[in-house]
Parts: C-alpha cells; structure tokens; sequence
C-alpha cells in the first residue's frame, strides 16, 4: 500500500507550525514541499480521504471518497489536528483489516 498527499489549494510551502510540529512527532519535512490533487491522482487511487474539500468534480466514477470535514486545519493547531487525523487513521485502519 502506498500513500500521498496533496490538496485543492497549497501552500507554497509547509507553514512554520506545522513544520515545528512535525519535528516534534521526530518526523523531517526537510525537501517536502505541498503539492495540489490531480486527476490523475484520483484515478490512481482506490480510496481517498479529503479533509473539508469536495473533490467530486475531479474524480473517476466510483472512486470511495471518504469526508473528514471536522479535522482541525493543522496549519492552526499542529496538535490537535494530529490527534483528530490519528485516531481517525486508527479507525480506518480497523475498518480496512476487518474487509
């Protein structure tokens, strides 16, 4: 299984809090810059997690696009929002062993 990221608006680069916050979970972002979502993005995908962004103009039909609309922006607060995506990822990790 692979994984990426990337949104409908990004920054240009990661903000300074997030960068902070990243660091301090020991994780470098040193060389990684946002990207935005393509199409081809979503045509490669088999599941998609949008955090409070419609993506239905831009996705194949059938493609499973799970809204997590109540994450906090990390941008806002690194640590409550790694909290919310945390338990959230635990959940669908949960969810996927059990299919």
């Amino acid at each position: 299984m692979t994984t990426s990221s990337a949104g409908t608006e990004p920054d240009a680069e990661i903000p300074p809090g997030v960068v902070r916050g990243l660091r301090g979970d020991g994780i470098d972002p040193s060389g990684l810059r946002p990207q935005g979502v393509t199409r081809a993005d979503l045509e490669r995908a088999s599941r998609v997690v949008a955090f409070a962004c419609d993506l239905t103009n831009m996705a194949p039909p059938g493609l499973t696009i799970e809204r997590w609309d109540d994450v906090p922006a990390v941008s806002e607060d690194y640590g409550r929002a790694r909290n919310v995506i945390a338990a959230r990822v635990r959940g669908l990790v949960d969810q996927l062993q059990q299919s």
